[in-house]
């Protein structure tokens, strides 16, 4: 049986939204860490890792007003 596994970094987790366009790179390095750590510790599992977009979306969403769009 295949065990997959979705882990979705949110973009207010990895990105500083008060900062237009800022990444947090040691968040970043730790999730890499403890990522790793779960497929070594669980080899035989299947992940899929999705991110969030945080700071890079919301400046350019509040500028151009996309609220507006839907």
């Amino acid at each position: 049986m295949l065990e997959l596994v979705l882990i979705k970094l949110g973009g207010s987790l990895i990105t500083d939204k008060n900062q237009p366009y800022t990444a947090r790179p040691k968040i970043m390095q730790q999730l890499v860490g403890e990522i790793n750590l779960l497929i070594k510790q669980n080899p035989s599992l299947k992940f899929i890792i999705g991110n969030g977009a945080g700071s890079f979306v919301y400046q350019s969403a509040h500028k151009y007003n996309t609220i507006k769009l839907l």
